[in-house]
């Protein structure tokens, strides 16, 4: 056991790679604002919303999105668990995503030549590709960062990669989409839409190709390649033996079945308060203020008190986006409310408020989940240790084809008020997670404690 710990404190506590520090920022900053073009709580569904009309098809586009990204994960996983080196695979998932990033912008900018079924089909199956290759890159990024970072410090590194790419987005990307999907916007629907897909995808190629030139450390692999069965019996069985794991899968369960909601504050605003385009843009410029400001808090937070804490804060901002769209949802809320020198459309404040919050916790979620995951696992299982815990959350993938149902079929008060009940429980199984810190304070690390800064000298 303290030889266990001994190891697990050594790769925690990895020196700081300066250049691999920095390059990640740069690489999150154009990737930040790149995602904001085809947000996947705003764009997408708008998109999809207005291509088929219908509140399930962008339900099922949303799950498609999450089994595509489990799958990629648990069948690529079994074979990155014996590779030395991870940033090769990453390279080759930037390609897979480029390629269909440039496939959506192409059929909505010639969806007039094609069938809208076929459109709605293409956009749909795209974006579970690019997802899906999303899901593989990841798994290389965060291992190189893993044994380039020490847990001390990515929460700041996750903090500066969204919080100055957030405000780049504020600043530039938000304006420029609500030009284009605008009455004024230089192209009619749906290529004021292609061109979102098409400069995104180029920004993220930019984002790609500088995080290839890190220099990534050996990993201590593991010794042979399991078969199909037994990789995923392993699956099993990591969620049986470590606790750590099991607890941060089910808050993760319960916080990707109440976050499901989300797309559907859009959708809400629409259709139900004929709310334009242009409101669309405006919830995403709140959105992306509030993830501003929250990667600030969970970035420090996490450095200083772990991310036990981030993720119980993510349940208490959770809650209240919840909360603020069945506020929205039951209450007659006036589009005119008399104010000093003119009148204010409380709709859209409320619901912008849902946005708001919303903005907070999906900034806690990504440091909070991604930081306690890189805490507990192993380095020679990380990327298993990953893959199953989508493949856990799997559920979550039905998720939004049954609120996108409901919300046709019941209407959007049963959704919230799911989303608000799941949100709440999800804070209860936060606050019983354990801080993987907590282990190491017992443990005699000094004997593993290496200097703070490593420079990078290889060659490139």
């Amino acid at each position: 056991m303290d030889h266990d710990r001994r190891r697990h404190g050594r790769e925690m506590l990895v020196p700081l790679n300066v250049r691999t520090y920095r390059i990640a920022i740069v690489n999150g900053i154009i990737s930040m604002a790149a995602i904001r073009l085809a947000d996947e709580s705003t764009i997408l569904p708008l998109l999809v919303h207005k291509l088929s009309g219908l509140a399930w098809v962008v339900g099922l586009t949303l799950g498609a999105c999450t089994v595509a990204r489990a799958l990629m994960q648990i069948v690529i996983s079994r074979r990155m668990d014996t590779l030395e080196y991870k940033l090769p695979d990453y390279v080759a998932s930037a390609w897979f995503r480029g390629t269909f990033g440039i496939v959506t912008a192409a059929v909505l900018w010639y969806a007039r030549l094609l069938p809208g079924a076929v459109v709605v089909a293409i956009v749909a199956l795209a974006s579970a590709a690019r997802a899906a290759g999303g899901a593989w890159g990841m798994l290389g990024f965060t291992d190189v960062l893993a044994k380039s970072v020490p847990t001390t410090k990515r929460g700041s590194l996750w903090m500066w990669r969204r919080m100055l790419g957030l405000g780049i987005a504020l600043v530039a990307v938000a304006p420029f989409v609500s030009y284009m999907i605008g009455p004024g916007g230089p192209f009619e629907f749906p290529r004021n839409y292609a061109v979102l897909f098409f400069i995104g995808t180029g920004a993220f190629i930019i984002a790609w190709i500088l995080f290839s030139r890190v220099h990534e450390p050996p990993s201590r692999p593991s010794s042979r390649r399991l078969g199909v069965a037994m990789h995923l019996t392993r699956g099993v069985r990591l969620v049986r033996r470590d606790k750590h794991y099991r607890r941060l899968i089910r808050t993760r369960l319960l916080l990707g079945l109440a976050a499901g909601i989300r797309p559907f504050f859009v959708v809400f605003g629409s259709k139900v308060w004929g709310l334009s385009d242009q409101a669309a843009a405006t919830f995403l410029a709140l959105q992306l203020g509030a993830e501003i400001v929250g990667s600030i808090i969970s970035g420090r937070m996490s450095d200083r008190h772990g991310n036990r804490r981030v993720l119980i804060a993510t349940a208490v901002t959770l809650s209240g986006s919840a909360a603020l769209a069945v506020a929205a949802a039951f209450v007659r809320w006036p589009a005119a409310w008399p104010v000093a020198g003119g009148a204010l459309d409380l709709r859209i404040l409320v619901l912008g408020m849902a946005f708001v919050f919303g903005g907070l916790f999906l900034t806690g979620y990504v440091i909070g989940t991604q930081n306690y995951m890189l805490d507990i696992a192993p380095q020679r299982l990380r990327p298993s240790y990953q893959a199953f815990a989508s493949a856990f959350t799997v559920p979550l993938a039905v998720a939004p084809v049954v609120y996108g149902w409901a919300a046709d079929a019941i209407g959007f008060r049963a959704v919230f008020v799911t989303g608000l009940v799941l949100a709440l429980a999800s804070l209860v199984f936060a606050g019983k997670l354990p801080e993987p810190r907590d282990e190491l304070a017992d443990a005699d690390l000094d004997e593993f404690r290496e200097p703070p800064i490593a420079h990078d000298e290889a060659p490139q």
